[in-house]
């Protein structure tokens, strides 16, 4: 039995110029929202994408990012 799912692809997330690796990705579990994604990273971020719309080149539409946790170390 095939898949309905015939796309595959990669997340990235971007601040202040330089690229972190996620930590952990997540749907939002209400049906109204089931296309917003989020996108933690190593660096405190949470990113926020809808995955209804893509870009031309394939890239998710970037909703927004908030800092979460602040790791400056003096």
């Amino acid at each position: 039995m095939g898949s309905d799912f015939t796309e595959m692809g990669s997340v990235t997330v971007e601040h202040n110029g330089e690229e972190t690796p996620p930590l952990s990705v997540s749907f939002c579990k209400t049906s109204k929202y089931s296309h917003i994604l989020a996108v933690s990273d190593e660096d405190g971020y949470v990113s926020m994408f809808d995955t209804r719309t893509e870009f031309p080149s394939g890239q998710l539409v970037f909703l927004f990012s908030m800092l979460l946790i602040s790791r400056n170390i003096n």
